[in-house]
């Protein structure tokens, strides 16, 4: 039973990291534009460069989960195990018929 949730478990997981790192480049930029044009004080500055790192920081490194590189883990990876199997299965099913 455990083969069966642990891939669920884990793309269902790595699915929600990356969409809290988009979440959070939008909330970047959202913020970003309700910041006044000219900040009134040095804190203000330094928010506003910091806000800017973080952005790009953000953007350049958006997390993505991988299995050695040969396919991202994500929802996707669901899909494609499911149709795997089925096809497998309706293999085995039509070899078991001609015996």
């Amino acid at each position: 039973m455990k083969t069966v949730i642990l891939p669920i478990i884990l793309a269902h997981e790595c699915s929600c990291v990356v969409a809290e790192g988009k979440k959070l480049v939008s909330t970047c930029f959202s913020c970003t534009s309700r910041l006044p044009l000219m900040p009134k004080t040095h804190e203000d500055e330094l928010f506003e460069k910091s806000l800017s790192v973080l952005r790009h920081q953000a953007q350049t490194r958006m997390p993505q989960f991988s299995a050695g590189g040969f396919f991202t883990i994500d929802y996707s990876m669901l899909a494609s195990m499911i149709g795997h199997l089925t096809a497998n299965l309706i293999i085995i099913l039509q070899f078991l018929q001609k015996q």
